[in-house]
């Protein structure tokens, strides 16, 4: 993993789906790996789960420096998200002989083809407290409802965005809720608010109640987890 982070830290390339794909199926061919054996475990460091949806998708929506603190996290023990074990690949098993009659010349749907992004959790939430967080300058701490019996905390990187009027209590914002608790500067976040940035990541602005659908929130080029 030591490798990914070095990797990274020297990509100066756009930070997009179409880019980060060929720049981790080069490492895993010098190394001499499959992309499933590195695939895996950066999953698991950078979210926590292994069902999570594409692994370029993710490091899209996280982004290159938030990426790069959750590796590094990770491998120094610092939060609860831990890269998974490689695990060999299992032969695919064979397909069931079809049985005659019955016009059965449609295939059946593959299993696992949902599409990667409508496997997030995404719901509009109510900001109800807000505040600096105390170990880093970096960083919001919020409680958030999401509609369930007690506030969400969420960790956001949006500091240098936003200010204490702007980021208050009252405002609505898009969260991503079905990600493993990640401890951020020890502050343990359990879903990510999500943003836009332009490709300088000069701008951010968080997705508020007026980001209805899914397919408005990739409509934007660029989109980031917090």
């Amino acid at each position: 993993m030591a490798d990914v982070v070095s990797l990274l830290r020297g990509y100066t390339g756009a930070w997009t789906t179409e880019a980060l794909e060929p720049l981790l199926v080069k490492f895993t061919e010098d190394k001499g790996i499959k992309l499933g054996q590195l695939a895996q475990p950066l999953r698991a460091a950078l979210t926590g789960s292994n069902a999570s949806p594409g692994i370029y998708e993710v490091m899209w929506v996280l982004g290159k420096d938030e990426c790069i603190g959750r590796l590094e996290d990770a491998m120094a023990g610092k939060n609860s998200v831990k890269a998974a074990p490689v695990v060999e690949e299992k032969a695919a098993p064979k397909p069931e002989a079809k049985k005659k009659g019955g016009g059965g010349d449609k295939p059946a749907a593959a299993a696992g083809e949902q599409a990667e992004f409508t496997k997030l959790d995404i719901r509009v939430g109510l900001l109800t407290k807000t505040w600096h967080h105390p170990e880093s300058d970096k960083l919001w701490c919020e409680e958030i409802d999401v509609g369930e019996p007690t506030p969400r905390q969420v960790c956001s990187g949006l500091r240098a965005f936003y200010t204490e009027e702007q980021f208050k209590a009252g405002r609505k914002v898009v969260v991503v809720c079905n990600l493993k608790p990640a401890k951020m500067a020890g502050f343990e976040s359990a879903g990510m608010v999500l943003c836009a940035a332009n490709a300088e990541h000069t701008k951010v602005h968080y997705f508020t109640l007026y980001v209805t659908t899914l397919l408005t929130l990739l409509y934007y080029s660029t989109l980031l987890l917090y």
